[in-house]
């Protein structure tokens, strides 16, 4: 038989649904039997703790369990605020109690006064003879008001809320519709003029803001609305004109409400198709009242967005939430209001410039006219629509109004004049080819290259000055740059030039030698072709073949200022011995540093040394640091110190360090070398950086059967990490150079392919015969990543390959090739890497996850002939190439001067392979 304390505890009751707190109940477990054994009542206890947290004008409720007592319990409640209250029952015997209350209703409807936080509050029981108690605090909360939305676009349409008006969620306003609203908009003169006015009506679309309160009230609350922006007509400078005023910079990204935006539109489509709900009541164009119904918690208002034809760029406003007129609803944490920005994108077409490539940059030459095309992109525009580009130049152009024009020309650039706008509209007689956003435009460089450090620079662009507030004139969606050349004629270099570097305000740094005197060289022009100085090495003894060249920038503190310190090396072979130094044995390699400092305006030496092993050793590439030290690469027979020879020619890699001593003139030190290699003979074909890691690219073994090597070293290991790659041909670059931490080897081969299994891992093959042209991609460790072979070289023809030029993220490759006339063309592939996305395998677990997958593409191939106007004449070879400011390719040739020598000339191209400075 069961006693009366396990009915007492079958009867506890559970919070109520807007309780949050969590009851702690007390199991007991007590043995009975048959024959009861009577024994004293447990003390009267209250179970439960009740939440301590309450919201204004949200009901608050708890109820309280309890055991125990020789009788039955009485309850009371002290120290609690005036909203809670007891809740009277008639049970009697009930073993609890219900705690309820509303802050700022119940207890005197104190509203805000019954804010904050009462403690000690106490729920005490009595037997008559025995108490127990349950103490508690509770803090109430300002039941806050919110507003979301996600970033909207003029033409589109909000989405449905998912479980809209269910539960604490008000009805969704309709969506299915468009509005429409009658816009009033000044007209402008050609001058910026105000002209008039013109009245439209425009489609609206609608757009959500989502209100929510914290908890749902138990009153129904009504809330004062509008919309706001911070657009000002009158804020600009005092002498500008009315266009000007209305989109002056302040403005721009201001959207107008009434113009822009609206609460409902003043059309009766508006009120037809886009009827507002029922707890919206719309005072005006940008003002309401949103009505909350008691236990809901999730409102919205529907706006409408004007779908004009003006090119916009990105706007904003404001939802206000302004005051409460009903209801215990505070408008955020001070209660001062709550503001919501809306954000606004344009959807009226868009145009963008390219070169006849495709290209986003390029260059063209003081006072020369080249082709370039606009690409319209009407983004739901109708084909039957006519569309305005007004012509302009970007806000960063530093290119003046005079030093270029816009034309309109026959297909052959001749029988220009002058435009500003183009015009994509369909023609009456249009065919089926005809597209009709596409149009074909010149631009003419006509000002002088004037005084800036740096070549002028054009960002094509739209006139945004003109275009706003036009309707029928389209966004910019992508400007090109075009850099305007100063270099236009021919430039012959020193004779005995074998490389060249671009940088600095666009000098050419062209390495050379000599015989007589025996010297290495450095020649440096400024960008209009004037040479600066020519700079010049003793050799001590006979000049080895090239001499490699590199240049650095790099920033430096002086008394705590920056200053921008530009250096330039170059490094060739002597068998000699330079002033001040002794010869190892054989021939040695000679590196000497020159610099400009802020405020200087030549390059001067620094400091030069000569190291070497006892056998013959040949520099191969050279590179600066992010430190300023020098790091070359080369080839040995001999051994260098603390390394071990592989037999035959070794590759090595040697990092020398500029050091001051007792305040003496800077000199050089070298800092570690490491040698690497196979028991074949090594070549060396490239240097680049990481870091202080530096990674080199070559080839080893025996002739026609070489593997590409790939070595890198720190200074920080015991030895070079070396690892080879390759097929079963023979392997080997004729030239190679660095981009983003890849290797971009280039030669005549087979044709090469990359292909990968299932798990990702790439493998090289190559096929057909070594007639073709190629182009390779490892990373600096060797694994192998992309092929391609070059078409622009022609197939199994007379053909070279010289060092391929970064530009941009591309590699331009150039090389030399016969055109059976007895003279020469010389060709230029522009190549791309590109990723591409697919499935695969790669931890081997039957779980297929996204990789990019590489591969190279030719964007463009270009071939100068001898009929083309550039008389190449005989004997060309690509000596070297470089690329600068993602526009131009600098390259360096050697031909037969036609009096039994050679001669060596700089040759400018742009990134879309025309020529800048022709005339060869």
């Amino acid at each position: 038989m069961r006693g009366t304390i396990t009915r007492r505890l079958r009867a506890l009751l559970k919070p109520t649904r807007r309780s949050a707190g969590v009851i702690a109940v007390l199991a007991i477990l007590i043995g009975l039997s048959a024959c009861r054994t009577e024994k004293p009542a447990d003390q009267p206890t209250v179970l439960g703790v009740p939440p301590d947290e309450a919201y204004l004008g949200v009901e608050y409720s708890y109820n309280f369990g309890a055991f125990g007592g020789d009788d039955l319990l009485d309850f009371s409640l002290t120290n609690a605020p005036p909203w809670l209250g007891l809740e009277a029952t008639s049970n009697k015997a009930r073993p609890g109690i219900i705690m309820r209350g509303v802050p700022g209703i119940t207890g005197g409807a104190r509203g805000d006064d019954d804010l904050g936080t009462v403690r000690n509050i106490n729920v005490t029981t009595t037997d008559g003879g025995q108490v127990g108690a349950q103490q508690f605090e509770i803090t109430v909360n300002p039941n806050l008001l919110s507003a979301s939305g996600e970033s909207i676009r003029e033409g589109e349409s909000a989405q449905d809320v998912e479980d809209a008006g269910e539960g604490e969620r008000c009805e969704q306003p309709d969506l299915s519709g468009r509005g429409s609203h009658e816009v009033t908009f000044d007209t402008f003169n050609d001058d910026g003029t105000q002209s008039g006015t013109e009245t439209r009506a425009y489609d609206t679309n609608p757009v959500l803001v989502t209100v929510e309160l914290t908890e749902p009230s138990v009153q129904t609350s009504k809330i004062a609305f509008e919309l706001r922006s911070d657009f000002d007509p009158d804020s600009c400078e005092s002498d500008a004109n009315a266009q000007e005023c209305e989109f002056s910079n302040s403005n721009r990204d201001k959207a107008q409400i009434g113009k822009d935006v609206v609460l409902q539109g003043n059309q009766p489509a508006s009120k037809d198709q886009l009827p507002q709900p029922d707890y919206v009541d719309v005072l005006d164009e940008r003002s309401g009242v949103l009505t909350i119904p008691r236990g809901k918690t999730e409102c919205y208002l529907r706006l409408e967005l004007v779908d004009d034809d003006f090119p916009e760029p990105a706007e904003s406003f404001e939802v206000a939430f302004t005051d409460v007129r009903q209801g215990l609803v505070h408008l955020g944490e001070d209660n001062e209001g709550v503001n919501h920005t809306v954000n606004i994108t344009d959807n009226s077409p868009t145009v963008r410039f390219e070169s006849v490539n495709g290209l986003e940059t390029t260059a063209l030459s003081q006072g020369a006219t080249r082709q370039y095309r606009a690409f319209l992109t009407r983004n739901g525009g109708s084909v039957n629509d006519t569309f305005r580009v007004r012509l302009g130049k970007g806000e960063d152009s530093n290119a003046g109004g005079d030093d270029f024009e816009f034309r309109q020309c026959d297909a052959d650039g001749t029988n220009c004049s002058a435009i500003d706008e183009l015009v994509f509209s369909k023609s009456a007689d249009a065919g089926p080819d005809e597209n009709i956003n596409r149009r074909e435009f010149f631009i003419k460089a006509t000002g002088a290259p004037g005084v800036t450090a740096d070549d002028k620079n054009l960002i094509v662009a739209v006139d945004k000055g003109y275009q706003d507030g036009r309707p029928g004139y389209v966004r910019l969606g992508q400007s090109m740059t075009v850099w305007l050349n100063a270099l236009t004629e021919p430039l012959t270099v020193a004779a005995g030039a074998t490389d060249v570097a671009v940088a600095d305000e666009g000098r050419s740094f062209v390495a050379g030698r000599s015989d007589s005197p025996a010297q290495g060289w450095l020649q440096v022009f400024d960008r209009f072709g004037n040479e600066e100085s020519m700079l010049t090495v003793d050799a001590g003894g006979a000049v080895g073949d090239r001499v490699v060249v590199t240049q650095s920038q790099r920033d430096v503190t002086v008394d705590n200022d920056t200053e921008e310190v530009n250096e330039v090396a170059i490094a060739f072979q002597t068998d000699g011995t330079i002033a001040g130094a002794s010869n190892q044995g054989n021939t040695d390699t000679v590196i000497a540093l020159f610099r400009r400092n802020d405020g200087d305006e030549d390059y001067t030496f620094v400091w030069d040394v000569q190291v070497g092993t006892p056998g013959a050793d040949d520099v191969r590439d050279i590179r600066i640091g992010s430190g300023g030290s020098v790091f070359i690469a080369g080839e040995t027979t001999g051994t260098w110190g603390g390394e071990s020879s592989s037999g035959g020619e070794d590759g090595y890699l040697q990092r020398i360090d500029s050091i001051e001593e007792d305040g003496g003139p800077e000199k050089a030190k070298v800092a570690w070398t490491r040698q690497y290699g196979t028991v074949g003979d090594d070549r060396v074909t490239a240097l680049t950086l990481s870091g202080s890691t530096a990674h080199a690219v070559g080839a080893s073994g025996q002739a026609g059967n070489r593997d590409f090597v790939f070595a890198s070293d720190s200074g920080t290991n015991d030895g070079a990490t070396v690892t080879r790659a390759g097929t079963a041909r023979n392997d080997r670059a004729a030239d190679a150079t660095a981009l983003n931490d890849r290797f971009w080897l280039a030669g005549t081969g087979p044709v090469y392919t990359v292909s990968r299994d299932e798990s990702n891992t790439a493998s090289l093959s190559a096929s057909g015969e070594n007639d073709r042209v190629y182009g390779l991609v490892f990373n600096q460790t060797g694994n192998v990543d992309s092929a391609i072979a070059l078409d622009a070289a022609g197939e199994g023809s007379d053909e070279s390959v010289g060092r391929p030029a970064p530009l941009q993220d591309d590699m331009v490759f150039a090389g030399v090739r016969g055109i059976g006339t007895g003279g020469e063309s010389l060709w230029f592939s522009r190549v791309r890497r590109n990723l591409t996305s697919e499935e695969k395998n790669v931890d081997d677990d039957d779980e297929l996850e996204s990789v990019d997958i590489p591969s190279l593409e030719s964007i463009w191939n270009v071939s100068h002939e001898q009929s083309g106007g550039m008389a190449l004449g005989t004997g060309v070879e690509v000596l070297a190439s470089d690329g600068y400011q993602a526009s131009e390719i600098t390259v360096l040739i050697e031909r037969n001067d036609g009096n039994g020598g050679t001669e060596q000339r700089l040759m400018l191209f742009n990134g879309d392979g025309q020529p800048l400075n022709p005339g060869l």
